[in-house]
């Protein structure tokens, strides 16, 4: 019964041991995040519902549209009958309408006149580059400008309200050099 006793000892001894090590705190305070991590925070959020909004838009429209790794989101209304592809540094004359996705008017060339870009080089939206670079001479496509790659955070001329996402129809007419 000595060697039953010493076995029951040195399990007591072990879960002691055992009970004694120092475990972490469930209700631990963590460390607050700082005004940077915030930041990020709410931007990924912010991105993640105007995505959501995004996907909601074309699929109540029906469209069929293709995304870049930017999140840019082009879709073809008319082919060029002649492709002529636009490249960096082309100036082109063209057509436009710009709207928010609820549907409000922004700007149009029937009313503004057409506007021109040196592309890649003018101070315009990024995305309004990117979406050039996806274009032919003559033809007209549809593109969702997500607010990263328009005009962010800021208000500009047009009046268009921060963080607002635009839906460009596009048609370039001709090269100008």
């Amino acid at each position: 019964m000595s060697s039953l006793y010493k076995i029951t000892f040195l399990a007591l001894i072990l879960y002691s041991a055992s009970c004694s090590v120092a475990q972490p705190e469930e209700n631990q305070q963590q460390e607050p995040k700082s005004s940077e991590e915030l930041l990020i925070e709410q931007n990924r959020e912010s991105l993640k519902q105007e995505r959501l909004s995004i996907e909601a838009f074309i699929k109540q429209n029906d469209f069929t549209m293709m995304r870049t790794g930017s999140g840019l989101y082009y879709m073809r209304i008319n082919e060029s009958r002649n492709p002529m592809p636009i490249a960096v540094e082309d100036e082109i004359e063209y057509a436009y309408r710009i709207s928010l996705l609820d549907g409000t008017p922004i700007r149009n060339s029937v009313e503004d006149g057409n506007r021109f870009i040196r592309v890649g080089k003018d101070q315009v939206e990024i995305g309004l580059h990117e979406a050039f670079l996806l274009m032919n001479l003559g033809e007209r496509m549809l593109f969702i400008i997500p607010a990263h790659l328009a005009h962010g955070i800021s208000q500009n001329e047009d009046d268009v309200p921060p963080r607002s996402t635009l839906l460009y129809e596009l048609e370039p007419l001709k090269k100008l050099n």
